[in-house]
């Protein structure tokens, strides 16, 4: 049977003190994934998601766009995070959302400086864990004169994992198990799917209510979420041999103990049945930042080439399990003109096939105008 850890790892007065005492320190980015946007980085990234749009993977496709050539998926800034500093050792961290706001592209072989801190801490109760602490780092990613080009704002919940399976708040939800016919529904969904393109959106033509025509993910596999570590990277917490001994050393409540007795990485609740199990999950999950840049791909979908992302921000509501499919759904809510940029947001969501909302969020994009081109 698995288990977490050697002993048995809680939320203390004294640990919550000190993770406290470091909001506001925030300190330049070590072991990022991507520390330079490059052609390669770009493309894993996007395979990483299922993101087929060309302005992301076709080098000739994208010379003959507005950029000149490659850009990065707006939501690449998270895997440029590196090492985020936790505290609390061995309580486990579910992961629960993500606000991007970016001022420019981010275009390949850009190099920036990434800074990153704790911004908030909170002692929080829940029906999932009870004693709970909500934990948040904020990351500003600049060019080399100091210009931003995109902050990060992401959170999660730092939970007593024994305390989550004693509440057992998704003990009644089984993994789902498919059909041929209802795979075949979930492909033609998927074909369905839009990229807006070289063809404009231009900001008058859109209208509010207008739904967004939806993205598909899934049914979830581990094949899938292998794709997402390839392009997002996940360190420090997916290494290999001696690499992994190391850090286990240097962070000795970091392991969990697998079903064979062999120490391994907390990440594995993503592929283990039993270590998912023991924190109080039904099966194995999706990775949460996975789920927002699957919004992110909605969005640069609908708004095409000429449409710039300016905000995305998603919350993670409920397990995204493996055999689980994600509709991810929109609906413009307003239009509006702030100087001389054409805004419309967007009201977006994340549902499953058992009709509940898994993440909610917004989006507001920067459209061309027909007005702007005639002048």
């Amino acid at each position: 049977m698995a288990k977490v850890g050697s002993g048995k790892s809680l939320i203390t007065d004294d640990k919550l003190a000190e993770v406290k005492s470091w909001v506001g320190d925030y300190a330049p980015v070590r072991h990022a994934f991507i520390s330079e946007v490059t052609r390669d980085s770009i493309r894993h990234f996007a395979e990483g998601i299922g993101d087929t749009n060309p302005l992301f993977n076709d080098p000739e496709y994208a010379r003959k766009t507005k950029y000149g050539g490659l850009v990065a998926p707006p939501t690449l800034h998270l895997a440029m995070i590196g090492q985020m500093r936790q505290g609390l050792p061995g309580v486990h961290n579910l992961w629960g959302g993500a606000e991007i706001n970016s001022f420019r592209p981010m275009r390949a072989y850009e190099q920036g400086n990434v800074t990153m801190g704790i911004s908030a801490v909170e002692e929080k109760i829940g029906r999932f864990a009870g004693r709970m602490v909500y934990l948040e780092h904020t990351s500003f990613y600049k060019d080399h004169e100091g210009n931003p080009i995109t902050t990060l704002k992401l959170w999660g919940m730092r939970t007593e994992r024994a305390g989550a399976v004693e509440k057992g708040k998704y003990k009644e939800i089984s993994l789902k198990h498919w059909t041929k016919e209802e795979i075949k529904a979930v492909e033609a969904d998927i074909e369905r799917e839009e990229i807006r393109g070289c063809n404009p959106r231009y900001w008058e033509d859109v209208q509010v209510g207008d739904s967004l025509t939806p993205v598909v993910k899934g049914p979830l596999t581990v094949a899938d979420m292998v794709a997402w570590i390839a392009g997002w990277g996940t360190r420090p917490f997916i290494r290999a041999h001696r690499a992994m001994l190391e850090f286990r050393k240097r962070h000795p409540g970091f392991a969990v103990t697998n079903g064979l007795g062999v120490p391994d990485t907390p990440e594995a609740v993503h592929w283990d049945n039993e270590l998912a199990r023991s924190i109080g999950a039904p099966g194995p999950y999706d990775f949460g930042p996975e789920r927002v840049a699957w919004l992110g791909n909605l969005m640069t979908n609908w708004m095409g080439d000429d449409g710039f992302l300016k905000r995305i921000r998603a919350e993670v509501r409920r397990f995204n399990l493996v055999g689980d499919v994600t509709w991810c759904k929109g609906n413009v809510t307003k239009k509006r003109i702030e100087g001389n940029e054409r805004l419309v947001d967007c009201d977006i969501r994340g549902e499953n096939q058992r009709g509940e909302k898994t993440m909610i969020g917004e989006a507001t994009v920067i459209l061309p105008s027909k007005a702007k081109q005639v002048s």
